[in-house]
């Protein structure tokens, strides 16, 4: 059931992300939303159940972006690699340290994404209006990454308790009706 949470709120963000945040004006350089949900599977979850989410939301990504092949299932699975390792090193527990995560998947994420531009055009310059971007998606990070991040544990008690409820309700019933 827990990937069933994880695959929902992935295809959430996957549409406000495709859809309705390029409408918005003020939104324009907004930073990639799977990169708190990244940071979020690295504080909650252990890799064997991160991967198979994070592979499949990188290659649906990939599909909707017309990006260059495995493009996003590569940078999502390096950053996650990568924030894993600031995490331990970080010692994250308190929430003062929430915005500096997502900040440095933002961070990390574009860095990927101009090395392998980097990589794939080995004669381009390097853009100045990369870096305008890039900045303006760190300061959107710190700022809305830790109500991201909030968020998502508040909805995935939330999602806890409303699957212990339909459980035990199940459950009780089940037990009712072999007492019968």
């Amino acid at each position: 059931m827990t990937y069933g949470f994880f695959f929902c709120i992935s295809l959430f963000l996957i549409i406000l992300q495709t859809c309705i945040i390029p409408v918005l004006p003020l939104f324009n350089n907004f930073y990639d939303l799977m990169v708190p949900l990244i940071a979020y599977l690295c504080l909650v979850r252990t890799m064997r159940e991160s991967l198979p989410i994070i592979l499949i939301v990188g290659a649906i990504m990939d599909q909707l972006s017309c990006s260059p092949f495995m493009l996003h299932v590569t940078a999502y699975f390096w950053l996650y690699l990568i924030l894993r390792w600031i995490i331990k090193v970080l010692q994250v527990g308190n929430r003062f340290r929430l915005p500096f995560i997502v900040l440095f998947g933002v961070l990390i994420e574009n860095l990927i994404f101009i090395s392998n531009i980097a990589f794939v055009e080995p004669g381009m310059r390097f853009p100045g209006l990369a870096v305008k971007i890039a900045v303006v998606q760190i300061i959107w990070a710190l700022f809305t990454g830790p109500l991201i991040l909030i968020a998502f544990e508040q909805s995935h008690k939330g999602w806890k308790r409303w699957q212990r409820g339909i459980f035990v309700r199940k459950s009780n019933l089940m037990a009712n009706k072999t007492l019968r």
